[in-house]
């Protein structure tokens, strides 16, 4: 057992006395005790196995952007890295947007007074970028840190005051240190950096504005998207582009304003003449990167693009966007209800989302809440903040946005540029607006070398010439001489014409889009209609017992052909782990996972091969990669997710044994058919009452509901979408980081990048916006056991993008699913407009099998995120004041991942090595808690799961579980006896079987060893039990102290009598034993016990 005490802390788990916190997994199979060795491995060296990528302050590949700074600090700014060179910048590009985004602008946002003068200290010469990092600083002038001095022991609710303690163990209290909103100015200079490229690219324009602040709510058809402007957004303080809401919604933050109070809103984001081609398949969806980007700005609670949440209200045949060819001979969709992305790439409609922000957390009323060192209190913040995040969200929305956009452009180039694309299968170039003479594309056709030679030695040719950079446009064909010149500026100097080639080799590809994670990567593989599927897990810990059943249990949950309301194709989905594992445990290398493909049907898909689906991915592929693989969609198929499921499935038993993490997800709509909230309780709806219907939805009378709503699009060849919700339980503190890697912004990519997603929420969501501060924060109390909690939960588990220890809940729209089966207006491959009935078998409604995938993409989130706390902040031990003692799981039968025994053992050894003989509190209630008297035999129970053959385990089963129960419910020695007789009949029976297996076996004997130490009274009888044990065991701290005092015992000869007297003496000891035994109820502790028999030595293993 000693071998699974890991010397490392729990994230939000406080170190025992000894500064370890004690670790045990699960009863029911070897994994309980991964390892034969005792050793105890460092902290230290545990960590070191994670290579730290990123600490959450950096974002992108490419274009990659690293904020720094804090509220109250020197100053804040970025460092952009990656930016292309020659690119005309100066301080004043930046200066405009930061002045959008400065407090004290208006008397709707903090009165605090900064003029956010940026300064570029670097990657300029000359006025042009040099390719170099730039560095952008922007000092703060107006610190009040004093108006903190409260908070600095006191919790704001809803704020992430918490949150830092539980991660970090130390926090920035002025400001609220990285938290704060002024940590944006860096996203805001290097946006507007990327606003420029996009800009002068393709005139890429980025605008964003407020749609709604708290209940005024403006109608979507009072603004034109594709044609409001940034003087009609900027014309009013809020920067809503209609005048009449304008002055509804300043007087709602005037409203509350002057009550101390505050309110959130709703930033809507449109991007006009976006590349086609961008973004990727799998992970790096664009939806989901642009997801990821904006969830990563403070107080957001929900994205959605499209059509969004609405759209799961349509059938597929409302919901589709038909194509048509326009005038200009482009391929154009007659409605945007995919909002400018199909099957996560662009398709150059105008891309358009929405942002919830929730109300300013921090208001001027009286709140309940706890302090540092667990007191309850009341808090009035002070401080200047502002009542409404909305109007100043704005230029932050847009900048996130354009980081994304730019670094998609350039993955593009990285990499589908090296071989150019067929221009048949490309649109034409999209010329951007002309604005002044700085911003224009000339396109020139060289013949001859000759015509190139006139260039340079023509004045007027010379400057043009600097910039034709030799590279395609996404989605623009090649001239006739294969290169679509390009002009950015008129202003460089250089006449030099880099190759193709060479700029595209300067860009190093570091994801293509079908890998996710950084600690534990995932990289799935395989079309729907090929070979087969799968995935290669890399960076999964050793020792974790796993098996192709572990994944099976997910893969049926969402094969194909399981009821009447999925797809028809029939796939038994059966996995086969092919590398990675050794004995049934994980040994750290790559884990390869391959399910094949059995009943594909590639002759349903030949109309669809020249003719694109309306809403799906195929015209998309096309423009960006121009090929693809037609039958079933390849890679934008859902089939593309078995190797997410089956890599979830090993994510959710390393959070279920880490910590008795569950992840739960459930249908909570279809179509218009809605579950109310309230007939389902998230801390205790189960497994099997989601899986007790088809569409899994755990209330019955709901679910037959929505089973009839797709069972009557189905009959017509449509298709529906819906919702689907998941609740995380068990969540340990500390998971996620302050800046860009919040854990909403990753859970909203990892969600987001499942097929069909369109929006996302967590906690309060879209609905948090119609709420005051007020009323949607959560107050903090503390509980019984002493443990810092939330009254509410409207949070939804996070604050400050760091997980509290609360239950996550979040809620996915899925669209309706586009391919149908009634006749849809679209245009073929080659231009021609035609009307498509599509072929094959598709689901009426995804979301029944959606729950499983959303359940693995949570899981994955989730790891990575606990491997990279562990990576991050477990080098240096956190202050076990600031931190929250482990929540033990909810027990559940044999399965529970923590061993109540065990964790017993680990506090009274704690108590033993303080030498003061206590323990805190809280840490004796969490093990007393779950020591009752039905948790005693659980050690015994799971014997049973480490045998061998089916023989033995009936054998087991039959003959020795019965009497090894008996000896510890009945502690006398006649049943020990027949305990310790058994367990020598199975070893002699099974001695090859055990043998091999003696490794495995090995912990768990000791664990019955232990565990004997507390019900077989009788020190004799327990030491003959001990001595079978030990020979397969091996010595913890409390065998160790048997021995010696075995040893001691020994010391003390007895006088010398003949060996017949000796003899005899024992019988009569012995039958005294026996016949105090049976008359009382047990031996005294203190007597003394009589020396056992001497046995034949075996060597220990």
């Amino acid at each position: 057992m000693a071998s699974y005490l890991a010397a490392k802390h729990f994230v939000g788990c406080p170190p025992s006395s000894d500064g370890l916190a004690r670790r045990l997994g699960s009863l029911q199979s070897p994994q309980a005790l991964p390892s034969p060795s005792i050793q105890l491995p460092s902290r230290r060296s545990r960590c070191k196995r994670f290579e730290i990528q990123a600490s959450g302050s950096t974002y992108g590949n490419y274009f990659r952007v690293t904020t720094f700074g804090e509220s109250h600090g020197g100053g804040v700014g970025c460092v952009i890295d990656g930016c292309p060179p020659r690119l005309p910048l100066s301080e004043e590009d930046m200066q405009v947007d930061l002045d959008r985004r400065r407090p004290g602008q208006s008397r709707i946002t903090t009165p605090r007074k900064e003029t956010d003068t940026c300064k570029i200290a670097s990657g300029i010469a000359d006025g042009f970028t040099t390719g170099s990092p730039i560095k952008v600083e922007v000092p703060n002038t107006d610190q009040r840190g004093h108006d903190y001095s409260e908070m600095s022991q006191a919790y704001r609710p809803s704020h992430a005051d918490a949150t830092y303690d539980f991660k970090y163990g130390v926090r920035s209290v002025q400001g609220g240190g990285r938290s704060s909103a002024r940590e944006t100015i860096g996203r805001v200079a290097a946006g507007a950096v990327a606003k420029k490229i996009l800009k002068q690219y393709a005139g890429t324009e980025i605008l964003a504005y407020v749609s709604q602040v708290h209940n005024v709510v403006l109608p979507e058809n009072l603004v034109d998207n594709e044609n409001v402007t940034l003087d009609q957004i900027e014309s009013n303080i809020v920067r809503c582009p209609n005048p009449e809401y304008a002055e509804k919604m300043i007087s709602a933050i005037d409203a509350v304003r002057v009550r101390g109070d505050s309110v959130g809103g709703v930033v809507t984001c449109i991007v006009r003449n976006v590349p086609r081609g961008l973004g990727s398949p799998v992970f790096d969806k664009l939806e989901a990167e642009l997801a990821k980007a904006v969830m990563s700005l403070p107080a957001t609670k929900g994205f959605e693009f499209g059509s969004g949440f609405a759209g799961t209200f349509m059938t597929g045949s409302e919901h589709n966007d038909e194509f048509y060819m326009d005038e200009q001979g482009r391929i154009r969709t007659k409605t945007n209800r995919s909002g400018g992305i199909q099957g996560g790439i662009s398709n150059g409609e105008t891309i358009n989302m929405r942002i919830a922000f929730k109300p300013t957390s921090t208001i001027s009323k009286k709140q309940h809440t706890v302090t540092r060192d667990r007191h309850d209190t009341e808090l009035i913040a002070r401080g200047r903040h502002d009542p409404c995040v909305v109007p100043r969200a704005v230029p932050m929305v847009e900048a996130m946005v354009a980081l994304v956009l730019v670094d998609q452009l350039m993955a593009q180039y990285a990499q589908c540029m090296l071989f150019p694309i067929n221009p048949a299968l490309q649109e034409p170039l999209q010329l951007p607006k002309n604005e002044q003479a700085q911003h224009f594309i000339i396109f020139l056709v060289h013949t001859h070398t000759s015509n190139l030679s006139m260039t340079t030695t023509n004045p007027t040719f010379a400057v043009m010439a600097s910039y034709l950079d030799a590279k395609h446009f996404v989605g623009g064909p090649p001239s006739s001489d294969g290169l679509a010149r390009r002009l950015d500026s008129l202003q460089s100097p250089s006449i030099q014409l880099p190759s193709r080639r060479s700029r595209h080799k300067r860009f190093e590809i570091q994801a293509s889009g079908n890998t996710y994670g950084n600690y534990f990567r995932v990289t799935t593989f395989g079309e729907s209609h090929g070979g087969g599927v799968g995935c290669v897990i890399d960076g999964c810990p050793p020792r974790l017992p796993l098996s192709e059943e572990d994944m099976q249990v997910d893969l049926d949950r969402r094969r194909p052909g399981q009821s009447r309301i999925t797809t028809t194709r029939k796939e038994t989905d059966t996995c086969k782990i092919a590398s990675g594992i050794a004995d049934g445990f994980t040994t750290g290398s790559p884990i390869k996972v391959e399910v094949p493909n059995t009943d594909q049907r590639e002759h349903y898909y030949s109309e669809m091969s020249q003719a694109y689906r309306p809403s799906h991915a195929d015209a998309t592929y096309d423009f960006k990669y121009g090929v693809r693989s037609v039958q079933g969609g390849g890679r934008s198929s859902a089939r593309e997710t078995i190797g997410r499921v089956a890599a979830g499935a090993v994510a959710k038993k390393i959070l279920k044994q880490c910590a008795g993490t569950e992840i739960l997800a459930y249908v909570s709509q279809v179509h218009n058919v809605v579950l109310p909230e309230n007939l389902v309780d998230s801390e205790n709806v189960t497994v099997d009452q989601i899986e007790s219907n088809i569409v899994r939805c755990p209330n019955p009378e709901y679910a037959e509901k929505m089973i009839a709503a797709i069972d009557a699009v189905r009959v017509k060849g449509d298709s529906v979408g819906g919702v689907v919700t998941c609740v995380v339980r068990n969540v340990p503190r500390g998971l996620g980081s302050p800046v860009f890697d919040k854990l909403e912004a990753e859970l909203a990519k990892a969600v987001m990048s499942v097929p069909a997603t369109i929006g996302f929420e967590f906690g309060s969501g879209f609905a948090g916006t119609f709420m005051t501060g007020s009323e949607h924060n959560d107050e903090f109390y503390m509980d019984e056991q002493g443990r810092i909690r939330t009254k509410t939960n409207r949070s939804g588990g996070v604050q400050g993008g760091i997980s509290n220890g609360e239950t996550i809940n979040m809620r996915i729209a899925f669209k309706p699913t586009p391919t149908i089966f009634k006749k849809q207006h679209t245009v073929t491959r080659d231009k021609h407009d035609t009307e498509l009935i599509v072929r094959g078998r598709h689901d009426p409604c995804v979301v029944s099998r959606a729950v499983p995938i959303v359940e693995a993409m949570v899981a994955l989130v989730l790891v990575d995120q606990l491997m990279a706390q562990y990576a991050q902040c477990m080098l240096f031990p956190i202050n076990p004041a600031l931190q929250e003692p482990l929540q033990l799981p909810k027990y559940e039968q044999a399965e529970s991942s923590i061993r109540r025994e065990g964790y017993l053992i680990a506090v009274n050894n704690g108590k033993q090595e303080t030498g003061d003989g206590k323990t805190k509190p809280r840490e004796m209630k969490a093990a007393e808690k779950y020591l009752g008297d039905e948790h005693r035999h659980l050690t015994i129970t799971c014997w049973s799961h480490f045998v061998i053959s089916p023989a033995m385990v009936n054998y087991w089963k039959s003959k020795v579980l019965p009497k090894i129960k008996k000896a510890f419910e009945n502690p006398k020695k006649a049943a020990a006896a027949e305990a310790c007789k058994a367990f020598d009949e199975a070893k002699e029976q099974y001695s090859k079987e055990l043998d091999e297996k003696k490794t495995e076996l090995q912990p768990k004997v000791v664990e019955i060893y232990e565990a004997s130490s507390t019900e077989i009274k009788n020190f004799r009888v327990r030491n003959q039990f001990a001595k079978r044990l030990l020979k397969w065991g091996q010595h913890t701290w409390w065998a160790r102290s048997l021995v010696k005092e075995e040893e001691e015992e020994k010391k003390v000869e007895p006088p010398k009598t003949e060996p017949a007297a000796e003899e005899a003496k024992n019988i009569v000891e012995e039958k005294n034993i026996v016949e105090k035994e049976e008359s009382a109820p047990s031996v005294e502790k203190d007597k003394a016990p009589a020396k056992p028999e001497e046995e034949e030595e075996t060597p220990k293993p």
